[in-house]
């Protein structure tokens, strides 16, 4: 059987446009003979027929990328973990790359490249850039998605992740952004088994809100939604909003290995006004009063020590509640994991700092890298595995690679400054990029011989965090290098913030 996707003339012109902006669909209800892509005239580098791994009446999800992108090579191990899982049976997936094609290796080279690659790579199919051009690939990775007929429904620019792909299979047209990769979700009611686990109460607003945030953040074992320390017992969410005294609260069962109480709180400080009486966000009433409520005595010193450390940042009194808990009543359960539910409903407080890590104010003399245990504590799993472990973030992926507030970028593990808001451009590529360091010392460069190629790493020279890579293909005017850097290995201080955080002398760099 003869496999091929035809394309209509529009509809290549149309992809060929997108592909210059962000990941979006296109759609043709007609197709021209004379423009296709025959699959048929396609090998893999193993020298077999590409239609020997399509089947009819699939979908199929074709992958383009090349030896030169550094999260195209990050990404071909997954990508062939993918074509081996059981839940992509009903999906044609296969990977194109183009030798000659944008900057790729001749034939022959990248032949002798694959085949030393020392990993598992998925099933590689090769084309001369005629299939990728008329699909309109302009940047790598990107992926072409076909219905079980064939034809070209949606061209995708950087990468997805795997719950993205089976939903594309599933229906071309799903919007992306409402699918976020897997995170860490403490599972509502699972068994206990840590016998040190501990128990902290926080009312802090809405309990839907501080529910999620909390079970996003590791070491945090269950986050549940309730009613406590009111005049009455088992209020119903009627009776609070109509004056029982409670407070709506979420009791914080964590793994003290993982995290400690004063990191706990730490992370509840961050998403309250602890200033505000009875009242968080737009929400009214002694219901939403902030409050801490322990039941190890001994909690108590610790609690009290960080609320005195929170008065020190503000003028107005703090008037976060602490008291021994007297009664806590689980809420109703449409109100648990509600967020979780209902993806889009109300919430007071920015989920995003949960994936933030715990770092203290910074001075020069601050500069210190922590101990694996605490960065298994305080970064993120992204975080830690950039910096930690080489790993690169996807593509377009990161909320700094479309910042340019003016501002000082700074290492996420250590704290050193790094990067000028002054020196960091747009380069299209999908990362942060910038035309130098900060200073010079800033950052270390080494040799990257990884992916069976050759690249020039940057890390952090205070902590030695894997920042990303430096390329020589940035703004001539500016010295013509291009300082690649995954937006997980930094944090982001602005201006009007330097001087609090303690980089008031690198103002200079910036403005």
């Amino acid at each position: 059987m003869k496999t091929f996707f035809r394309l209509s003339a529009a509809l290549v012109a149309i992809i060929t446009l997108l592909s210059l902006f962000l990941p979006t669909s296109a759609d043709s209800p007609h197709y021209s003979k004379d423009s296709y892509i025959n699959f048929n005239n396609l090998q893999t580098t193993n020298n077999q027929p590409a239609e020997t791994f399509l089947k009819s009446n699939q979908p199929t999800l074709v992958k383009f990328w090349a030896s030169w992108c550094p999260l195209c090579l990050s990404e071909l191990e997954e990508t062939h973990h993918w074509q081996q899982a059981p839940e992509f049976n009903h999906i044609n997936l296969i990977t194109i790359a183009s030798p000659g094609f944008l900057g790729e290796q001749s034939k022959s080279d990248f032949l002798n490249w694959f085949k030393g690659l020392d990993f598992p790579t998925p099933i590689t199919v090769l084309d001369d850039g005629s299939n990728a051009k008329a699909a309109g690939i302009g940047v790598y990775p990107s992926w072409a998605v076909l219905d079980a007929k064939g034809h070209l429904q949606r061209v995708i620019k950087g990468s997805i992740n795997r719950e993205q792909a089976l939903a594309l299979a599933k229906n071309p047209q799903t919007n992306l952004q409402s699918i976020k990769p897997p995170q860490y979700f403490a599972k509502k009611g699972e068994t206990q088994s840590l016998e040190n686990a501990r128990t902290i109460y926080l009312a802090g607003g809405c309990f839907w809100g501080v529910e999620a945030y909390f079970q996003r953040i590791p070491g945090i074992i269950d986050a549940v939604s309730g009613y406590a320390n009111g005049n009455t017992e088992h209020p119903s969410y009627e009776d609070v909003i109509r004056g029982s005294g409670h407070a709506e609260t979420v009791k914080v069962t964590y793994n003290p290995a993982q995290i400690s109480l004063e990191q706990v709180l730490a992370r509840y400080f961050r998403i309250i006004d602890p200033t505000s009486l009875n009242k968080q966000g737009n929400d009214r009433g002694i219901q939403y009063r902030t409050g801490i409520y322990y039941t190890n005595p001994a909690d108590e010193k610790i609690i009290r020590q960080a609320i005195s450390q929170l008065q020190t940042k503000y003028h107005r009194p703090v008037v976060v509640e602490v008291e021994p808990l007297k009664q806590f009543f689980d809420a109703e359960d449409y109100h648990q994991d509600y967020l979780n539910k209902h993806p889009n409903g109300y919430c007071h407080i920015d989920l995003n700092l949960a994936d933030e890590p715990l770092l203290e104010t910074q001075t020069s003399s601050q500069y210190q890298k922590p101990d694996q245990a605490t960065l298994k504590k305080t970064l993120t799993r992204d975080q830690y595995r950039i910096t930690q472990e080489n790993a690169t973030e996807y593509a377009f992926s990161h909320a700094y690679d479309h910042l340019f507030e003016p501002g000082i970028y700074v290492d996420v593990v250590g704290g050193a400054p790094l990067f000028s808001s002054r020196d960091k451009y747009d380069s299209g590529c999908g990362w942060p990029s910038f035309t130098q360091p900060i200073a010079e010392a800033a950052v270390t460069e080494h040799d990257d011989n990884s992916y069976n190629m050759h690249r020039i790493e940057v890390r952090s020279a205070q902590a030695d965090s894997h920042l990303g890579h430096v390329f020589p293909d940035g703004p001539k005017d500016k010295g013509g290098l291009r300082y690649c850097i995954n937006g997980g290995a930094l944090k982001f201080i602005p201006l009007a913030e330097m001087d609090k955080a303690g980089y008031g002398k690198w103002k200079a760099a910036v403005e």
